[in-house]
């Protein structure tokens, strides 16, 4: 069996679970406890991003309302099972199931002297710190390396279906043979939408074959009785998430959805990727890369992954602009936006355009954007205006850009002249 083969992609979200759960783990927390500042930890995610705000999108609230003794107890097993598979915390007994979890909740782990070290970077340069745990992290996870390698060669676009899109496909099931939904079709739309986007051109034969099995297996054991537009719905996730693997496994990342969205997440954390769902000119989920491909024929051999990320010169970089570039990239965006409204353009929107034109990651954007709004960088010719309307408008997969702790949603760019001379009535930023 191959390493790839063998290889498993940890279900956790967050990289940053994996930072925190080191440093509690060093200072002696028990798994109960672990679980418990888990919990703690994504509450405070939650409310830096304004979750309650935003429609769709489980808030710290709804996690407050649900939180029992075992939430939360198989995401802390995960991210201590991966510390011990990336060699930071010795091996030690985890539940493996719910039963299980009352045996463990008073144990105690232990950091190995390469986790040690990793704390310490982590103190010393946060950025350093973060760049060699991904590269170790990486080359832990052979599907992880495949994904981000093709990634680096080309970025992935899967179209996404509407249950209104349906309609042009099938109008009802009653119109088509139960074990025959119209599928070239829809096959035929998404391989127009892929190579519209500037991806592969892909035979719809070819994508049918990858698409119609799962698809029929939802489609056969639906109620006959369910009305349309439930089974619509229906529907429209399951060809939604099998053509995510189609297209993963088309572009050489074969991979299940669960998986696929996990290292998605994971490599996106880590700064390595980014994507979007609301580029302007499709409808779907785009992921490029945002740093290198990882080095071929890397030797395994000697010292383990950890040491060698500790001590051998860092192969992992991320693309980046200089800080007055991306300022010119985003004024010119913003400007070119024909779709504004009273001025103001969509941040999430603006955002996505930028990062993916240049292939950059949302962090850099995000920090430049908080520079220009505190005033640390200025333009000569235009001042900066952001506005918190607009928080309706930003769907669950965007995230709110944040600054002095208040969600902006809206920006525009004012000429100078016209800001000196009182023209326009100031907004609150």
């Amino acid at each position: 069996m191959s390493e790839s083969e063998s290889d498993s992609i940890p279900r956790i979200d967050k990289v940053g679970y994996l930072y925190e759960t080191l440093g509690w783990i060093s200072d002696g927390a028990t798994f109960e406890e672990i679980r418990e500042a888990q919990i703690e930890y994504r509450k405070n995610l939650d409310k830096e991003n304004f979750a309650h705000r935003r429609s769709g999108v489980r808030s710290e609230r709804k996690l407050q309302k649900h939180t029992s003794e075992e939430t939360f107890w198989t995401n802390t097993r995960a991210s201590v099972l991966e510390l011990m598979h990336l060699g930071l915390v010795e091996p030690s007994p985890l539940p493996s199931t719910k039963a299980q979890l009352e045996a463990h909740r008073a144990r105690r782990y232990q950091v190995t002297s390469e986790g040690t070290q990793f704390i310490a970077l982590a103190g010393q340069d946060f950025w350093d710190f973060q760049d060699r745990f991904a590269q170790m992290f990486v080359l832990t996870h052979p599907l992880l390396q495949r994904l981000l390698a093709q990634l680096a060669h080309r970025e992935l676009f899967v179209p996404r279906f509407l249950t209104d899109d349906l309609r042009v496909h099938f109008e009802s099931r009653r119109d088509t043979p139960s074990d025959t939904p119209h599928l070239m079709s829809v096959a035929e739309d998404a391989c127009a939408r892929v190579s519209a986007a500037g991806g592969p051109n892909i035979a719809p034969d070819r994508l049918l074959v990858e698409l119609e099995p799962g698809v029929k297996k939802v489609w056969n054991k639906q109620d006959p009785t369910l009305k349309n537009h439930c089974f619509n719905k229906i529907m429209a996730k399951a060809i939604n998430d099998q053509l995510l693997r189609a297209m993963a496994g088309l572009h050489g990342i074969p991979l299940n959805v669960l998986d696929f969205r996990a290292g998605v997440a994971l490599l996106t954390g880590f700064c390595a990727l980014d994507n979007s769902h609301v580029l302007m000119d499709r409808t779907g989920w785009t992921i490029w890369s945002t740093s290198n491909a990882p080095p071929v024929g890397f030797c395994r051999e000697g010292s383990s992954l950890a040491t060698k990320a500790l001590t051998d010169p860092p192969w992992f970089t991320r693309r980046t602009l200089t800080e007055f570039e991306l300022r010119d990239k985003v004024i010119e965006c913003v400007l070119s936006v024909s779709t504004r409204e009273g001025g103001f353009a969509l941040i999430h929107s603006v955002r996505a355009q930028v990062c993916h034109e240049h292939r950059i990651h949302s962090r850099s954007f995000n920090e430049l954007l908080r520079k220009m709004h505190r005033g640390e960088i200025t333009h000569p010719a235009y001042s900066i205006y952001l506005d918190r309307g607009g928080y309706a408008d930003l769907p669950p997969s965007e995230l709110p850009f944040v600054s002095s702790r208040k969600d902006f949603n809206l920006i525009t760019f004012i000429p100078c002249e016209e800001v000196n001379h009182g023209t326009r009535q100031q907004v609150y930023s």
